[in-house]
């Protein structure tokens, strides 16, 4: 922090944003701390944090990266890294400054050593000022330091062999030096797993237990792992390209059941791909999700591409005319289909995990009565 604050062409809300990158830096300058969390550090507002960091990554004094939770693939905080070598070199050269007055400032040399009596012991007899100088305690320095703590003058002799107490234990090995179950340790930047394990359905008629039910310590539950469907991973495709447009946690896993619906009524990736990857409009008004939810939406009642009515003459081609999808798109999007829901009397098709099963929509839909 003292580089910090002697660093030349560096502006005030500049060296405080530092400053509090600095203040959670280790030696080699990471660091990974929220925006909100910056924003109280500064007492400013997390839009002015944003404003500030991009001045400091334009002059090449930190450098940050997006991350996300291997299990869930949701993001978290970015990681961040000050250029402390770049930091050191804008220091700015030695001044004098007419600010020394510690010549004025002096103490009397000579001046008695503070001392505070202690009360003498209830039953000794003894008057307060009978209290013998050499059982009066040092001063501490430091108001802070706890009174059982052994000083100097309680330590026993050469000659004394000190031993525990009864039912007082040997001292035992280091304890270990793990970090506890409040401290949370960096996560790294990894890919998610190519075959996560798939979270089992409730049956039908079932209802779920309450995100607190059993638990008594007031945390929160561990969040679901997310379904990846054709639609979840295409949208992740698409925020891996795209990281403006990337999705996360239940929003994600809503999306991709509209992608599945679509990929239902015949769209085909290449044709999907142009009309969600398009910029985010300006200014920004919605949040991601909402900006991919209408572009869906808009997809739902839009005619799909390539599909046209069939003649008896064979004027035109058939409605089941399949347009191959290029491999860039479908090596780690699409999900082969082994089994389908029979919904709708076999006309559902959209797949399932086991045969027999159905999809969420026909797993909701009542029993007739015959």
């Amino acid at each position: 922090m003292s580089m910090v604050l002697e660093a030349e062409g560096l502006d005030g809300p500049e060296k405080l944003l530092l400053i509090a990158y600095c203040n959670r830096t280790d030696d080699h300058g990471y660091c990974w701390p929220g925006q909100q969390r910056l924003a109280d550090d500064c007492g400013t507002s997390p839009a002015t944090v944003k404003r500030v960091k991009r001045k400091l990554v334009e002059k090449k004094l930190i450098a940050s990266m997006r991350r996300v939770d291997p299990k869930t693939g949701e993001p978290i905080t970015n990681l961040t890294r000050v250029n402390l070598e770049l930091l050191a070199s804008m220091k700015r050269p030695d001044k004098e400054y007419d600010d020394n007055v510690i010549e004025r400032l002096t103490f009397d040399a000579a001046a008695p050593r503070p001392t505070k009596k202690r009360k003498a012991p209830r039953g000794s007899g003894k008057a307060p000022d009978q209290v013998m100088a050499q059982d009066e305690p040092d001063p501490v320095d430091n108001p802070g330091t706890p009174s059982d703590q052994v000083m100097a003058q309680d330590e026993p002799g050469p000659g004394l062999k000190m031993s525990p107490t009864p039912g007082q234990p040997e001292p035992g090995e280091v304890s270990n030096l793990s970090p506890g179950r409040g401290q949370v340790e960096p996560l790294t930047v990894s890919d998610p797993p190519e075959n996560p394990q798939r979270t089992v359905r409730p049956s039908v008629g079932s209802t779920d237990a309450p995100p607190t039910e059993g638990r008594t310590d007031g945390t929160k539950p561990a969040q679901e792992e997310i379904q990846l469907t054709e639609g979840v991973r295409l949208l992740q495709a698409l925020g891996q390209e795209r990281p403006e447009l990337m999705l996360a946690g239940k929003v994600l896993a809503d999306q991709g059941l509209v992608v599945d619906e679509l990929f239902r009524l015949g769209w085909q990736v290449e044709t999907l791909w142009p009309w969600l990857a398009r910029p985010l409009p300006q200014p920004l008004k919605k949040t991601v999700g909402a900006v991919i939810a209408g572009r869906l939406k808009e997809l739902l009642v839009t005619p799909v591409p390539g599909q046209r009515r069939a003649w008896g003459d064979g004027s035109a081609d058939h409605w089941e005319t399949e347009t191959p999808t290029p491999r860039q798109y479908t090596a780690n999007v699409v999900v082969k289909r082994h089994y389908e829901c029979d919904g709708d009397e076999g006309l559902c098709g959209r797949p399932v995990e086991a045969e027999g099963d159905r999809c969420p929509q026909h797993a909701r839909a009542p029993q007739p009565a015959w």
